[in-house]
């Protein structure tokens, strides 16, 4: 029996015990024990507490040594609630609990995700005087690990030292998985350094957990790098999971170079590539359109008899989706069905988006009827995706099926995709009609539960926000004026210096409400921001969303460029070119004029000219060995979509860079710095935002109206947009006037007046040429009737 329980032989280590039973031989504790036991070591749990059952009804002793390999069947098989009934047999019996017993009923609950009955379980070890050894608080800490819980595995561990218990390389490890699962890279990375102090070894499944750490966030892949090249120092073995938990940062942060990189360096090294690894990597392609070299992947994983499944496909298939590729993605798909793998709706969405970047929309939309009739999940992503193929070419009798079919499916559309239909019916029949679908469909955005618009609101005038126009050590208390208020719309007049997150979470905390962001400006450009008074999913987000996604908002901006139109004052032009955001480093993007990109179109006025600064007051120019503009142009524009630093990436395209922007092709700040430093620089400037929501949104949440909202501190501001020269102090890019409809239906037009620092810079410049007070002009399509002329709005000039 000994030999049998030592070599896990269960299934002979019972007949021999039953054989004996049969041939009345006497079978004692021991014989049943080392039975328990080979089923223990097995993980046969059901065997275990039938032989436990059985010595009672012999009326044999149950030892603890029994009941404790009983408990182990129970921990390996993660049967934590039979585990835990065992342990309270004992406890109302005559047998003693032992820390084998409870460590292996603790690593049970872990193994059952029953973190909170694991940690009750080794709470109670310490009131019934059990010792809790380095085994008992490794299976406790893995209990917090498995479910993120990343604060109660980190005091765990810290307590060890203090009750003088000597963590081990699995203390440790656990730990740190527990910030991997959570996200919390930084505390990750402290651990794997403690380890050095505390004189524990690092094993490769405590590297894997670090670098794991970092997939969460998409700027840390560097980190997850760095710990690549650490395990090299600590001699640690790599592994499949190293490289891929690697490639998966990597593709997180749309490093797909560094992806497909350490996705060859793992066969260069002997280590067989699985699934995982061709995902990361051809996920990372996905990211950034590359769907040629996501198809390769594919293609390579049957050469190296590497099973394709729903994810790589799904992935690949994302991949011409967002190249626009329709026809690899639909070759793609009719793939998986001749392979048999199940075509899951992210495989459909994602054929679906390929087929409406490129004009098929006949084809998205019989896709999207093949998912209704396999009755396939029908996302929201399916289905904007669907209406965003009608869009192109104002296909609105299609579009109005689609949202047919959303009613069918019991989906009431979103501002976004009432939005996209309303612009299919605007481009083909009109702005009235695409209105009017607006209107029937505020009836499914009408809840009961909604707060009322005349709730606790109060009305303000202005509020008081930290502003830096020129960087962190200007930070100052700027009044921000809130230009209108009610009817389901607040609008504010933006000053530079300040992102739209932050100063629309500080005007809802003096609101006393919920707003929902309808729009953005960039954090260098001032002007007109509304916001709709209400929680996301209200009546009146959906209903201002609607119309910015419908191309129902008419948009004005003021902006001074370098450089002079050809055609003089008064000439206007449109801007159709397409544009795509592309990564310009670790964690910036521009966006740039691309077949590939999206739909993008400007209109633009030329309001007057200029004398450009005279070497002295100016700034060098190092722009690729073109000379200086000698003139300078005011411009009013006429935005009629809202792509990403739109009117910045269209008018650089023509010739004609923003004063004060040095991302897209402006004029560099006096300084020593070459053009690509000086690009570089800026990119990660107009980033800033980015940076500033996401650490705001920590601490307040502008579509719940949740938190409360302190005072920003200067660090947290960052570095606003970079001073071009002393003449003027910031990008010259304001937004004047803006017009769309409130909750009655009747327009509502919001202005906002040209900041004292850009007024004060056009007074600066000698005027060449302007537009008389008393020259009318023709307004370009989509733009609404101006209300004032030049010379009411635009400061004058010394000529």
């Amino acid at each position: 029996m000994s030999g049998l329980a030592r070599a896990s032989v269960w299934e002979l280590a019972i007949s021999c015990l039953c054989e004996a039973l049969q041939h009345d031989l006497k079978a004692d504790a021991f014989h049943f024990g080392a039975a328990i036991a080979a089923c223990s070591r097995r993980g046969q749990w059901l065997s275990a507490l039938q032989l436990l059952s059985q010595m009672r009804t012999l009326r044999i002793e149950v030892s603890t040594i029994a009941c404790s390999s009983g408990v182990t069947a129970c921990e390996k098989s993660g049967h934590w609630p039979v585990a835990l009934a065992l342990c309270m047999d004992m406890a109302a019996g005559s047998i003693r609990l032992d820390t084998i017993i409870c460590s292996s009923a603790v690593s049970a609950c872990a193994k059952g995700g029953q973190w909170l009955a694991a940690l009750s379980l080794f709470e109670g070890m310490a009131a019934l005087r059990i010792e809790r050894n380095t085994i008992s608080y490794n299976a406790a800490i893995d209990a917090c690990s498995r479910e993120g819980n990343w604060l109660v595995a980190l005091g765990l561990l810290k307590s060890m030292s203090e009750t003088k218990t000597l963590p081990s390389t699995v203390s440790f490890g656990a730990a740190i998985h527990s910030c991997s699962v959570a996200g919390e890279w930084q505390s990750a990375c402290d651990l794997l350094e403690r380890m050095v102090s505390a004189k524990v070894e690092r094993s490769t499944t405590s590297f894997n957990a670090a670098i794991s750490s970092c997939e969460k966030e998409p700027g840390h892949w560097l980190v997850a790098l760095k710990l690549l090249r650490a395990t090299a120092f600590a001699s640690v073995e790599l592994d499949v999971i190293t490289f891929n938990s690697a490639t998966s940062a990597c593709a997180s942060g749309s490093q797909w170079a560094l992806a497909l990189t350490l996705c060859s360096n793992v066969a260069s090294r002997g280590i067989r590539r699985n699934h995982i690894t061709y995902g990361a990597a051809i996920s990372s392609c996905a990211k950034s359109a590359l769907w040629s070299a996501a198809t390769k992947l594919l293609g390579e994983m049957s050469i190296v008899l590497v099973e394709k499944n729903i994810i790589s496909y799904s992935s690949a298939i994302s991949a011409c989706g967002n190249a626009g590729n329709w026809v690899a993605a639909c070759f793609l798909l009719s793939e998986m069905a001749s392979t048999r793998l199940e075509r899951n709706h992210i495989a459909f969405c994602s054929t679906i988006n390929a087929c409406g970047k490129g004009l098929q929309w006949s084809r998205a939309l019989g896709l999207l009827q093949e998912m209704v009739e396999t009755s396939l999940e029908i996302s929201a992503f399916s289905l904007t995706a669907a209406l965003n193929a009608c869009e192109p070419e104002g296909k609105w009798e299609e579009a109005m099926d689609v949202l047919k079919t959303m009613k069918w499916c019991r989906v009431i559309p979103d501002g976004i995709q009432a939005g996209s239909a309303a612009n299919s019916i605007r481009k083909a029949l009109g702005k009235g009609p695409a209105i009017a679908l607006l209107q029937d469909l505020r009836q499914d955005w009408i809840d009961e539960d909604r707060c009322p618009l005349h709730s606790s609101a109060q009305h303000i005038s202005e509020f008081v926000a930290a502003v830096g126009l020129g960087g962190p050590n200007q930070v100052h208390d700027q009044r921000i004026p809130v230009i209108f208020q009610g009817l389901g719309v607040v609008a504010i007049s933006k000053p530079a210096g300040i992102s739209s997150q932050r100063a629309l979470a500080l005007l809802s905390s003096a609101l006393g409400r919920p707003l929902t962001a309808v729009s953005r400006l960039d954090l260098p450009t001032s002007g007109v921001l509304p916001a709709a008074l209400g929680h996301e999913g209200s009546e009146a987000a959906f209903w201002l969303q609607a119309q910015f996604a419908g191309r129902l908002v008419s948009k004005e901006y003021l902006c001074l460029c370098h450089g002079a139109v050809d055609e003089g004052v008064g000439s206007e032009g449109k801007i159709s070119s397409r544009l795509q955001v592309v990564a310009s480093s670790e964690s910036s993007s521009r966006v740039e004029v691309s077949p590939l990109g999206r739909e993008a179109c400007t209109h633009y006025k030329v309001l007057s000219t200029y004398q450009a600064p005279t070497p002295a007051q100016d700034f060098r120019n190092e722009l690729s060995g073109r000379e200086r503009p000698t003139m300078l142009s005011l411009l009013r524009v006429w935005p009629l979509t809202g792509r990403t630093h739109q009117i910045r990436a269209h008018l650089s395209s023509i010739g004609l860079p923003l004063v004060g922007d040095m991302l897209y092709r402006g004029l560099t700040v006096e300084s020593e710095c070459s053009q690509d430093e000086a690009m570089e620089a800026c990119s990660e400037l107009d980033n800033d935002e980015e940076k500033l929501e996401r650490k705001f949104e920590e601490d307040t949440n502008v579509g719940t109206g949740g938190g409360h909202v302190e005072e920003p501190v200067s660090h947290l501001l960052g570095r606003p947009a970079p001073s071009t020269s002393d003449w003027c102090p910031r990008l010259f890019l304001h937004c004047q006037r803006l017009q769309l409809l409130g909750l009655d239906g009747k327009p509502i037009t919001l202005e906002a007046a040209l900041p004292a620092e850009l007024s004060k810079a056009l007074a600066g410049l000698t005027l060449l040429d302007s537009i008389t007070q008393t020259r009318s002009y023709q307004r370009p399509p989509g733009a609404f009737l101006l209300t004032r002329n030049l010379r009411g709005s635009v400061p004058q000039t010394r000529s």
